[in-house]
């Protein structure tokens, strides 16, 4: 499950880590930020996408995950404080 952060990313991700909550970043970066891309000579700034590689975090939320786990990733979340 994919969010949008209103926080410091490396801080909350840390957080989760400490907390034992995995997490993922699907969306590191941009086509354009890609060296591959960048190659083909690929450098336009799309700000609004940028800006979201920079801010999202995506949770565990699979079939594998226990209503208990669910529950403490929930839990886990909602306490953080920057």
């Amino acid at each position: 499950y994919t969010i949008k952060l209103k926080v410091d990313r490396k801080t909350f991700v840390d957080y989760l880590s400490r907390e034992g909550i995995g997490y993922g970043i699907h969306y590191p970066r941009t086509i354009p930020q890609q060296p591959f891309y960048r190659k083909l000579g690929y450098n336009k700034k799309f700000e609004v996408a940028d800006n979201l590689a920079e801010r999202v975090v995506s949770l565990p939320v699979h079939p594998a995950l226990s209503d208990d786990d669910l529950d403490r990733v929930v839990d886990v979340v909602s306490r953080y404080r920057e």
